[in-house]
């Protein structure tokens, strides 16, 4: 489909690298130009690290959090057999100009030759002091994307827990560590990069745990997804900056079933002031204090002083179905026994 030689020699591959994207562009309708192109070092989060294991690096912000990645070279980047891999390095390319920014970050469009549309690569924004060359070193600066994509996993372990007992599907998109590399092979930046999510694009819950959105079935499921975090982890956690895509599945006899597809989530630590995009203990004091239940988290627990206006006057105790029956003895930083026996 695409012809384009293996690139052997560095000098050779930013040749390559735009004849590939220009070709792709023409026969897929990329609707953005690569200015910038190069070879990617990816990594992901060790499959033999379960949640507990994460938790130590999330928590501990004197650990070296790269220590928990691992190189990835998967079908998602290089599925065809002429895919031009070097040294487990992936040919790839992405936009010169921000498609979107954030607080921290630029968002660039981007690809592989595997999945030449559908990446998003994410860099900090100089203009916070966070690039190499800020006043963090690269090391530091790698070490904060690699917490950054930890946390993002350790959310997913949520929202696989929810998945499991509801028709409403949660996802969170893998995350993963990119690295570019020089012509000497040296990796000189460090971005999170993740699958580009379809469909329309919104923002229901902030960092800071204020509800951003309402009225909407993707602020009803968002919100019941981040309460069922707290409940279900005894109050030790609270995923929350919840953004990304909710979309009808499925509809039977008039009722309709969605699916929430999210990215960044950030994981509040009950307990703990916080640390960068985590608000900590605000934010989930936050959270309830504008959280209004709906069908799909009224029967969670939750702090009742920090209840909504609307539900001051509901019954005082809210406990969870069976399935999510758990001994809550105020272990802080600890996982619950039914999360601990499914993730580690």
């Amino acid at each position: 489909m695409w012809k384009i030689r293996h690139c052997v020699k560095v000098g050779q591959m930013v040749k390559d690298v735009s004849v590939f994207f220009k070709t792709t562009s023409h026969q897929q309708g990329t609707p953005f130009s690569a200015a910038e192109n190069g070879r990617l070092q990816f990594y992901k989060v060790n499959p033999n690290y379960g949640l507990l294991s994460l938790l130590k690096f999330h928590n501990d912000l004197n650990s070296k959090a790269v220590d928990a990645l691992v190189p990835h070279n998967n079908t998602l980047m290089s599925h065809n057999d002429n895919n031009p891999t070097h040294n487990n390095t992936i040919l790839a390319c992405w936009e010169k100009h921000p498609w979107q920014t954030g607080g921290f970050r630029h968002a660039f469009r981007g690809g592989t030759y595997g999945n030449p549309e559908g990446l998003v690569f994410k860099q900090f924004r100089d203009d916070k002091g966070l690039l190499q060359n800020g006043p963090v070193s690269f090391t530091q600066l790698k070490d904060s994307m690699a917490r950054e994509v930890i946390s993002q996993k350790i959310a997913s372990y949520y929202a696989n827990c929810w998945s499991k007992y509801s028709f409403n599907p949660v996802e969170i998109v893998e995350p993963l560590l990119a690295c570019p590399l020089n012509e000497k092979g040296e990796e000189t930046a460090a971005w999170a990069t993740e699958e580009l999510i379809q469909g329309e694009y919104k923002k229901w819950i902030h960092n800071s745990g204020g509800i951003l959105t309402r009225g909407d079935v993707g602020d009803k499921l968002a919100g019941a997804f981040a309460h069922f975090t707290w409940s279900y982890s005894g109050g030790d956690h609270l995923v929350c900056d919840l953004q990304g895509a909710c979309q009808e599945v499925a509809s039977f006899f008039g009722k309709s079933f969605y699916k929430l597809t999210l990215t960044d989530p950030v994981v509040a630590t009950g307990g703990s002031t916080g640390y960068g995009a985590d608000f900590g203990q605000r934010a989930i004091d936050k959270f309830f204090t504008e959280h209004i239940c709906n069908e799909w988290c009224a029967h969670f627990d939750k702090p009742q002083q920090q209840a909504h206006p609307q539900q001051q006057h509901a019954q005082q105790a809210h406990h969870m179905p069976n399935q999510f029956q758990q001994q809550q003895q105020g272990h802080v930083h600890q996982v619950p026994l039914a999360l601990q026996e499914s993730l580690d």
